[in-house]
């Protein structure tokens, strides 16, 4: 048997998302014939985790600047009210530390679930004697890396 023709859509751009709704086209090495091949995972979570505690904490720090601009006698009549807001800022601290942590294995997960090399040993038509197959570019996964570190500018997730 020859090599299989190369694939007329290249392998999707992982993204911290539902890779179970992505697909690609695979040949089938008979004629021209192709079939869909569905990538396998849902790593959504960990992103709309993260997004979820950067939505939370904005709309506090919003509460927050109202309350010492509009509400600055009561604010400091009040001994609690700066307890409160230091220790509710901890619990965002902490949390913003674990979701970054979960967005940071969601995406390590991702990598690992797109990688050429592991999409390909589960190919089915690779798995066939005398069939060739191979990548034909490398991901570009440097948006994604960034995404982790500055996520907001970059659009992700």
């Amino acid at each position: 048997m020859t090599e299989p023709p190369a694939s007329s859509s290249p392998l999707p751009q992982p993204s911290p998302s539902r890779l179970h709704q992505v697909y690609f086209d695979v040949p089938a090495c008979k004629g021209h014939e192709v079939e869909k091949v569905f990538l396998m995972g849902d790593y959504s979570s960990s992103a709309e985790f993260f997004v979820t505690i950067a939505v939370f904490a904005f709309l506090y720090s919003l509460a927050a600047t109202v309350v010492y601009l509009f509400m600055e006698n009561k604010y400091r009549e009040n001994n609690k009210g700066p307890m409160i807001d230091f220790v509710v800022t901890a619990v965002f601290a902490f949390m913003w530390l674990v979701s970054s942590c979960a967005w940071a294995k969601g995406l390590s997960d991702v990598k690992l679930a797109t990688d050429p090399d592991n999409v390909i040993e589960g190919l089915e038509v690779c798995k066939k004697e005398g069939n060739t197959c191979k990548e034909l570019k490398d991901p570009v996964i440097s948006g994604l890396n960034t995404s982790v570190v500055r996520p907001f500018p970059t659009g992700a997730p």
